[in-house]
């Protein structure tokens, strides 16, 4: 995968897991990372994509943030709820509004089988930085909540003094306990 940037002088060679279809499911909660920044306020945007398996699917969206949904749907409130028809290999590109934007939380429903995709423009990471700084084009499919599980692995990345590794834990259900062995020192 090629993904040249819009009105930017870069560009991002990528590369994506893809799910087979008896791996997608109908329920989806969106993770992902907030919007990038640049030194000259040059937006790259956080992005959700669906992409419809049968006729006649409807979604319904929830998002947590406030939305650019595309010319058709334009944009949507947090917490307004929205229906969307898509036939067979359909695509809604969903992205961030404004500078910081993260569309974790946001709820997808679909009454058949979708596949969903979240990601990132140009992630430049959490400090700004000049808009020819390197991006790193971020994609990946989401598992739907039904194929979530209930123990993960995390390992360190980084050398035990350099610097700290990020988790993004989304819980399905309200009183989750999170539990970590061995416990997390600060």
């Amino acid at each position: 995968q090629y993904s040249p940037l819009a009105a930017m002088t870069a560009s991002s060679g990528d590369g994506s897991l893809l799910l087979p279809v008896h791996g997608l499911g109908t329920e989806y909660i969106a993770v992902g990372r907030p919007e990038g920044r640049t030194i000259t306020s040059t937006r790259t945007r956080a992005s959700v994509t669906v992409v419809a398996t049968a006729a006649g699917t409807q979604l319904t969206l929830i998002p947590s943030v406030e939305i650019d949904a595309g010319e058709d749907l334009g944009s949507l409130s947090v917490g307004q709820q929205t229906l969307v028809p898509l036939q067979p290999h359909q695509v809604l590109h969903l992205t961030t509004m404004s500078e910081g934007g993260d569309l974790s939380g946001t709820l997808i429903y679909a009454s058949q089988p979708v596949a969903v995709f979240a990601g990132h423009e140009a992630d430049r990471g959490a400090a700004p930085v000049p808009v020819q700084a390197p991006g790193d084009h971020l994609e990946d499919a989401l598992r739907p909540v039904s194929a979530w599980g209930r123990v993960h692995v995390a390992v360190k990345t980084s050398p035990p003094k350099g610097p700290s590794d990020g988790l993004i834990i989304v819980a399905s259900e309200d009183d989750t306990l999170v539990q970590f062995d061995p416990p997390i020192h600060q």
